[in-house]
């Protein structure tokens, strides 16, 4: 009944489904279980909830938290019920190209995984697919913030880039990169917006604001766990092997250049797998697909050939073993 109240003078949005769902107003991390969006009547939002964690959300969010966020969201409402939302162009999944022409696309249920995968797919399609799209929505973690899952802006652990910073626990986080935040799934939206250089957060400390800034360069400060994501095996084939990238010391034993180029050590191939039965064989070194040496990455490999072969296709890899070259075209299944 609590929530009830607090909810009748704004929309809460809870998606579960993407049938007809505008993925240009409504932007989230599609392998979310559940996520929601604190919106007025001008479809201006607020604030959004919803956050997971190596596969798990129990321990990042909480029907306490639930409670806070929209506590704060209607506080905020108040003084801006009458905002209006940037102006944009509607767009469903169902609009996107590699939707479109997928004859295996669902034909019921729309689920927010499947709208990941061809939102990916569709920017792989016109060359838009970048290391930050493979490890997007970076958790607050990754630039050393813990947020308390019950009040949300409260921080509870500092780390890394922002303890140097001179953030502290117990500090109420109130905005990154110059825009409000409510919750963790508010910067998260952030981050992934943002690339690298200058992170400017914003914090409240003894009711006094202060700006601290911290440095993000390339893209390693994004990576999180991304096993988990179900949008990056909803479709296409399962190559069958696990690599790991060769450190600078391995790439120089094996007289390998340094990056941008290639260099994946094959770690395990999957019994019976497209690997397996095309003869790759652990320990080989990957240094060419698809008959390019650009730099790719364990997960990018993975992608890669998903979004690029169906089953039944043979993707080209070179290969260097025990001191050869060999290529080796491995069909898929």
């Amino acid at each position: 009944m609590e929530v009830a109240k607090l909810a009748q003078n704004f929309v809460c949005l809870r998606i579960t489904t993407m049938d007809n769902v505008d993925i240009n107003l409504f932007q989230f991390d599609f392998d979310l279980t559940m996520t929601m969006f604190f919106m007025n009547a001008q479809s201006h939002i607020y604030a959004r909830y919803g956050i997971r964690k190596n596969g798990s959300s129990d321990s990042v969010q909480s029907i306490a938290g639930v409670k806070d966020a929209m506590r704060k969201v209607l506080d905020i409402h108040k003084k801006e019920s009458m905002r209006t939302a940037a102006s944009w162009k509607a767009f469903d999944t169902q609009d996107l190209v590699s939707f479109k022409k997928d004859p295996r696309r669902p034909g019921g249920c729309l689920h927010c995984h499947h709208a990941g995968y061809y939102y990916r797919k569709e920017a792989f399609m016109v060359g838009r697919l970048t290391k930050e799209t493979v490890w997007g929505f970076p958790l607050p973690e990754n630039v050393g913030l813990t947020l308390d899952a019950d009040t949300n802006s409260t921080i509870k652990d500092v780390a890394g880039e922002a303890a140097k910073a001179g953030i502290q626990a117990g500090d109420k986080l109130v905005s990154v990169d110059g825009k409000s935040v409510v919750t963790p799934a508010d910067v998260t939206w952030v981050l992934n917006a943002f690339k690298s250089g200058t992170l400017k957060l914003g914090v409240e400390r003894d009711g006094k604001k202060n700006t601290h800034s911290i440095e993000l360069k390339g893209y390693d400060w994004r990576k999180t766990d991304i096993s988990w994501r179900q949008s990056w095996w909803d479709s296409g084939p399962d190559i069958g092997l696990e690599t790991a990238d060769m450190t600078e010391d391995e790439r120089k034993a094996a007289r390998l250049p340094s990056d941008p180029a290639i260099a994946l050590k094959v770690t395990q191939v999957k019994p019976g797998s497209s690997a397996g039965t095309s003869g790759i064989e652990e320990e080989d070194l990957i240094v060419g697909v698809d008959g390019k040496s650009t730099d790719m990455e364990a997960m990018e490999l993975l992608m890669y050939v998903r979004l690029k072969w169906k089953s039944g296709d043979k993707a080209p890899l070179e290969v260097i073993r025990r001191g050869k070259r060999i290529k080796i075209d491995v069909k898929l299944k």
